[in-house]
C-alpha cells in the first residue's frame, strides 16, 4: 500500500525496484515521527489519475 502526507486511502501500487541498502536521507525530511530512520529508493509502477507528482514524497508497505 502507498501513502503520503494529503494522499487519498487506498492507492495501490507494485514495486518494480528498490534498493537493497538505506539511501542517506537529509536530515530535514519530509515526514512525520521520524521516518527517515530506514530509507530505502523504490520504484513504482501506479495506476493512472492517482494525482501524485514525479519526486513526491510517499510511504510504500509491504503486505504482511
Amino acid at each position: 500500500a502507498l501513502s503520503c502526507d494529503g494522499c487519498a486511502e487506498g492507492i495501490e501500487a507494485t514495486i518494480t525496484r528498490m534498493a537493497s541498502d538505506p539511501q542517506y536521507t537529509p536530515p530535514i525530511i519530509y515526514s512525520r515521527d521520524e521516518r527517515h530512520r530506514m530509507v530505502f529508493r523504490a520504484e513504482a509502477r501506479l495506476a493512472a489519475g492517482t494525482g501524485l507528482l514525479p519526486g513526491q514524497p510517499v510511504t510504500l508497505e509491504r503486505p504482511q
